[in-house]
């Protein structure tokens, strides 16, 4: 009763040519592990321009993989990213810290 799932992989590019919105999220699929990647662009960095008061982008971010377990919900999986987030977020301060430190050391001498 269900699709095959080469099947699905080609009604996916099919829609993406299409122009489907929602199949052009879609990146990948890796359905033997229960997964899905899906591609999202974030939001722009814009300022207001002062003299003509119009938006102006200042800075375009490159599209980001996210991959998506299926057999978790949508709160389960964007748990999980947080999570990941937090511990390479925890990682980076610890860096820097250690840097300051080491050149602060450095300085000293």
């Amino acid at each position: 009763s269900g699709m095959a799932w080469d099947d699905l992989e080609s009604m996916i590019s099919e829609e993406k040519r299409r122009g489907n919105p929602v199949a052009k999220f879609i990146s990948s699929l890796d359905l033997k592990n229960n997964q899905v990647t899906i591609k999202l662009t974030p939001k722009e960095d814009v300022e207001i321009e002062e003299t003509s008061g119009e938006e102006v982008v200042v800075k375009k971010h490159k599209p980001i993989d996210i991959p998506l377990d299926l057999g978790l919900s949508a709160f389960a999986n964007c748990n999980a990213r947080f999570e990941v987030k937090k511990k390479h977020d925890t990682k980076l301060d610890k860096t820097a810290k250690h840097h300051d430190k080491v050149v602060s050391d450095a300085e000293k001498k």
